[in-house]
């Protein structure tokens, strides 16, 4: 299953929380991180040494994760929109760490990173989350982040 992801509300902006969906023909789920737990997840992550930009990949991979995780055995590709431009590279290598403590055979070759467009059920339903008219499937808490390793 080859699947688009999306975000709406930027991981770093920590005065709304932030949604993110991913979308493949049939198969579509979300999930909400609260303002509260971006602020105490980015606070840990600096306080831990991952200074500015590594703090903000860190918390954006995690939560592509979180979101893909129940269906990774399924995923053969995963696109991610273009959300930090220039830091596809870091974004891709930890979220292929985390996602590798799982499925070792899965390779980076098997994310990649382009424009998602506003058509794209991925954003409509990043976006329908994050203006509350659709429940996400998950609420991520800063436990789920902090036991990530990656």
């Amino acid at each position: 299953m080859e699947i688009e992801v999306d975000q709406s509300y930027k991981v770093e902006h920590t005065n709304r929380p932030t949604a993110l969906a991913f979308f493949s023909p049939g198969v579509s789920r979300s999930l909400l991180i609260p303002a509260k737990v971006k602020q105490n997840a980015l606070r840990y992550l600096k306080d831990s040494g991952r200074k500015g930009h590594r703090s903000v990949q860190f918390l954006f991979a995690a939560a592509v994760f979180l979101l893909i995780e129940k269906d990774l055995a399924q995923i053969t590709y995963i696109w991610i929109d273009i959300e930090y431009q220039g830091h596809e590279n870091d974004i891709r290598l930890v979220l292929l760490n985390l996602v590798r403590a799982d499925r070792p055979d899965f390779s980076s070759k098997q994310i990649g990173f382009r424009l998602i467009g506003k058509k794209s059920g991925a954003h409509l339903l990043a976006l329908a989350v994050q203006r509350g008219s659709t429940q996400p499937d998950r609420t991520v808490t800063l436990k789920d982040i902090l036991t990530l390793r990656g």
